[in-house]
């Protein structure tokens, strides 16, 4: 019986597999290390489409300056 309880703690503990939401009350971090961005091109979204939307290819941001370069295109972030 022990080795199961044992078994499902150790398989709780591992299985958590999001990042908490930034809390800019009691910061554990970066913001950075919690956002992602994608990249849109020059189409219009509104904020309901970018949440409904399930093919968008969010990348995580790299440091608290992240560069990306010159551009027209649209960019959106989430946290």
């Amino acid at each position: 019986m022990k080795r199961i309880l044992l078994l499902a703690y150790i398989l709780a503990y591992f299985s958590y597999a999001q990042k908490p939401a930034f809390d800019p009350e009691n910061p554990t971090g970066k913001l950075f290390e919690y956002a992602e961005y994608t990249q849109i091109d020059n189409r219009d979204f509104s904020l309901d489409d970018i949440l409904k939307a399930e093919n968008l290819d969010f990348k995580d941001l790299n440091s608290d300056n992240h560069d990306l370069g010159f551009t027209s295109d649209r960019y959106w972030l989430d946290n």
